[in-house]
């Protein structure tokens, strides 16, 4: 999380902020209830 708001800081264009908000909203989903021990690392989608 601190990677992201330092990252958000240094792009001044805003050009990542859809992907840092990704990134954000998963950790914190992943702080809240984490992966399972067999967890292979993939992220399905559930929306286009």
């Amino acid at each position: 999380l601190a990677a992201i708001a330092k990252a958000r800081i240094a792009d001044e264009a805003k050009t990542f902020t859809t992907l840092y908000d990704l990134y954000f909203e998963r950790i914190k989903a992943f702080q809240e209830t984490p992966p399972p021990d067999d967890w292979n690392g993939v992220f399905a989608l559930t929306t286009k």
